[in-house]
């Protein structure tokens, strides 16, 4: 848990200073630290298995970006 002191802190900083420490923060990461469950590397082959199986079925991410912003209030 964090200590309340340090969260008063980071709730000081610019935006600019939270995302930069966002950034510094998830640098220290590894991939064993958030290890992929089974549960998402299912996910995973299931989705590439579709791609390999339905390659013309997939959707640019610029039509998709654009599907998004269209469905937005």
């Amino acid at each position: 848990m964090i200590e309340a002191s340090l969260l008063s802190q980071v709730k000081t900083l610019s935006v600019g200073d939270r995302i930069e420490l966002l950034g510094v923060v998830w640098e220290t990461l590894t991939p064993e630290d958030a290890p992929v469950t089974d549960e998402e590397k299912q996910l995973l082959h299931s989705r590439l298995a579709d791609f390999q199986n339905n390659p013309n079925d997939q959707s640019p991410w610029r039509e998709v970006q654009a599907r998004m912003r269209r469905s937005l209030p």
